[in-house]
């Protein structure tokens, strides 16, 4: 796949999605500590709710939003339309929207319920209006693209089931319990997913030096997903119960797959070297693996695992791929930035500090361990809170330590430029 750098968007655009997504990490570990046991006596508690919201609508949605600012223009060859406009209305609407909508939630308050669904919708809504045109306009064909089609339909979808729910909080007469698990398994498995594979075609080859994914894999791997997501919305619409189950053995077929595949390919990845993103990615699909086995389970018994599965898909499987992927593609773009303004660019590896990434990936990990522990003993989760907080706030202190180096840079160029002027 050849991919077209010189479309790359200002890295403005992306920035301020990482950035803000940061920040809601570590509010959302904030949230954590704070309510301590509370969180972890029932998935279906105010503030458990609350929390998963926060964090995934807070950190999740606004870092992958920024990451298809740079995927759409780079991999498909086609820039979102009034990019600028577009990044300045979606962001602060998903931020604002995923810091009320989670308070509603938490509090039962309807006008913050209301106010926020209408934030994040009208926030997902325009960025939705400018991936589709750039979609259809898009030169480019190929996995990673199909992927992200298939991501941008899950979303809306994932969408209209979280208006639903939400519908249900407000008093309307649905089966709520069910609505809110056919939208968890479009949300987090079809769109999530979807995304997090698109993204996994490109980096992974180019920034561990794998082999290319086989072909097979590459092109049906987002649609199986989306395949599990229509078969749990069947089962909701009232077809035959065995449908439901059937989407939960694709989404873990599909996911165990997926996370042998990429271990394989890092198996035999040509560099010896390792980095942080490549442990990131190991703990990522280790996590995959292990939430292919309990949706298994779950499909075979009935057990109730969600709040282990909810920690592992969110914590372990996309926290610990976002993690890692911002430790490469912030220090890619800067120096995409730099190369046309410097003679001599800092090398990708030294613009975050790699005994930092070390020290913040173990401290990831600690909050995994602990944030499992939790689950069978809510006394833990104070601490668990407090490691997660940790670990989140020195990931957006390296990150955006990475993105003020490019910004001195920068300021060092102009300043010579105006001193021989």
């Amino acid at each position: 796949m050849r991919l077209a750098y010189e479309r790359s968007p200002s890295i403005s655009l992306p920035y301020r999605f990482f950035v803000s997504g940061l920040l809601f990490a570590i509010l959302s570990s904030l949230a954590v500590m704070v309510l301590g046991e509370e969180l972890w006596e029932s998935r279906w508690g105010g503030g458990t709710i609350a929390v998963v919201h926060l964090y995934a609508i807070g950190f999740m949605l606004q870092t992958m939003f920024g990451a298809l600012f740079q995927i759409l223009p780079v991999a498909a060859g086609s820039e979102l339309p009034l990019a600028p406009w577009v990044a300045a209305s979606t962001q602060p609407l998903l931020a604002g929207g995923a810091l009320v909508l989670p308070v509603g939630m938490w509090r039962q308050s309807h006008v913050m319920l209301i106010g926020g669904t209408v934030a994040v919708t009208v926030g997902i809504l325009i960025f939705l209006g400018a991936a589709t045109i750039a979609v259809r306009r898009s030169p480019a064909g190929g996995p990673s693209s199909s992927a992200v089609v298939c991501a941008l339909l899950s979303v809306a979808i994932g969408l209209a089931l979280g208006i639903w729910a939400v519908a249900g909080l407000l008093g309307a007469s649905l089966d709520f319990l069910a609505v809110v698990r056919v939208h968890t398994g479009w949300m987090l498995g079809a769109w999530a997913g979807s995304l997090l594979a698109g993204v996994a075609f490109i980096v992974v080859p180019m920034f561990q030096a794998t082999p290319a994914f086989p072909d097979l894999i590459a092109r049906w791997l987002a649609p199986a997903l989306v395949s599990a997501g229509v078969c749990l919305g069947a089962a909701l619409a009232g077809g035959p119960a065995i449908a439901g189950s059937i989407g939960l053995w694709i989404f873990a077929a599909a996911t165990m797959l997926f996370a042998l595949t990429v271990m394989d390919l890092q198996r035999r990845r040509r560099r010896a070297r390792t980095d942080m993103t490549l442990w990131y990615w190991r703990v990522a699909m280790l996590c995959a693996a292990a939430l292919a086995i309990g949706l298994a389970l779950t499909a075979t018994t009935g057990r109730d695992l969600s709040l282990p599965l909810g920690v592992i898909v969110l914590h372990g499987v996309f926290g610990s791929a976002i993690a890692g992927m911002l430790y490469k593609i912030v220090p890619f773009l800067n120096w995409l930035y730099l190369q046309e303004r410097v003679a001599k660019a800092p090398k990708i590896d030294r613009m975050i500090p790699a005994r930092a990434q070390a020290a913040q990936c173990a401290l990831h990990v600690l909050a995994l361990v602990a944030l499992l522990a939790a689950c069978m003993q809510p006394a833990l989760g104070t601490l668990a809170g407090g490691l997660m907080l940790a670990s989140y706030a020195g990931l957006a202190w390296n990150v955006i330590r990475g993105m003020w180096k490019c910004r001195e840079l920068t300021a060092g160029i102009r300043a010579i430029a105006e001193g021989r002027g």
